[in-house]
């Protein structure tokens, strides 16, 4: 089996885990290692943090394909992707947001656009952006696969040879081509738009790349899925341009797609050569991933309203205690949709998809 398929879930885990020590860094302006000129390094590295999402939505695509291959049938498909999303949401987003309307911090049109989660894309409002994003790539998924399928990608997926890696890899370049077209357009001719939306919209072109090495991980050994100095170089010159230069707007999310596939399958041959522990720890947060997501987005936006600790910047020691309390609140919801994938076996596929 590919790594990069055998250790999903730990991958997953070390995304999320990686993307919510960036938001104590980011949000609460958390002071980690910026005393110590030795670990700028480590410091950096987080503030590069969002980076996980890129590993994270890369792995949507491949787990896309995935599902969308053992089952085509499109109905079928959306409600797997609705379940496993819907579940925790109404968990843990909708307490918060029915107190926010009795509260009368919000409305019911805000109420109403934050549960169908499409409240960024109308609004470009970030609180859980990414999930937004990720509904809309998954109602896109049968278009993205039709369009393959329209190119003989699929029909090729098992052929061999310099010629037929070149014909995928052309129909994979067509349509990257047709989508940042698309979002330059955007960002050209919808400027105040493109604003708002451009941390999810800018993530497509990752998501496609995911469906794209779907069948390469399926079908290929290691050996053909990487050339691993070639990885080394890509992702090296990716975090040197990082380090060089702050690149902003549409080009430092360009330079993260870049970086996001080599980064991916070389966590991969590390998970493959780490400790039991290690594994077990990041195995743990995967199989959780969506809900420690949406539990520490949750939890940040109520401490900033005064539930937990006085909001102010900074402060290491309460966000690792904010971050206790997401994980337990994720653990919670997700021993919850346990219960329920027992007392309800069909709904079992749907937690675990």
């Amino acid at each position: 089996m590919n790594r990069l398929s055998k250790y999903r879930t730990e991958l997953y885990g070390f995304s999320i885990l990686w993307i919510m020590i960036f938001h104590g860094n980011a949000i609460c302006d958390v002071v980690y290692f910026h005393r110590f000129p030795v670990l700028k390094v480590v410091d950096r590295l987080i503030g590069w943090g969002n980076m996980g999402v890129e590993v994270f939505i890369l792995l949507a695509g491949i787990g896309a394909y995935y599902s969308f291959t053992a089952n085509s049938d499109i109905l079928s498909f959306y409600k797997k992707r609705a379940k496993r999303i819907y579940l925790p949401i109404m968990l843990i987003c909708w307490p918060y947001w029915i107190w926010q309307l009795a509260t009368g911090a919000i409305n019911v049109k805000k109420f109403l656009m934050d549960i169908s989660l499409m409240k960024f894309w109308i609004t470009g409002d970030q609180q859980i952006w990414f999930v937004s994003a990720i509904v809309v790539f998954y109602l896109l998924y049968p278009l993205i696969h039709k369009l393959f399928s329209w190119r003989g990608f699929w029909v090729e997926e098992n052929s061999d040879g310099a010629a037929a890696g070149i014909r995928k890899f052309s129909r994979l370049i067509e349509l990257l081509v047709i989508i940042f077209m698309f979002i330059f357009c955007v960002y050209k001719f919808l400027p105040n738009y493109y604003k708002l939306v451009e941390i999810g919209l800018n993530r497509l072109p990752i998501f496609v790349l995911g469906v794209w090495l779907g069948p390469i991980v399926r079908n290929n050994s290691d050996q053909k899925l990487e050339s691993i100095p070639f990885l080394f170089l890509i992702t090296l010159f990716g975090f040197y341009l990082l380090w060089i230069k702050e690149t902003k707007g549409i080009y430092k999310r360009q330079l993260y797609e870049l970086m996001g596939t080599p980064l991916t399958i070389i966590l991969a041959l590390i998970a493959d050569k780490a400790g039991k522990i290690i594994k077990a720890i990041f195995r743990f947060f995967g199989q959780m991933s969506l809900e420690c997501y949406l539990a520490h987005i949750i939890i940040i936006r109520l401490n900033k309203a005064g539930f937990f600790f006085p909001y102010s910047a900074g402060g290491a020691k309460k966000y690792l205690i904010l971050m206790c309390i997401s994980i337990a609140v994720a653990y919670a919801a997700f021993l919850i949709q346990k219960l329920l994938k027992h007392s309800n076996p069909a709904a079992g596929s749907a937690v675990k998809a």
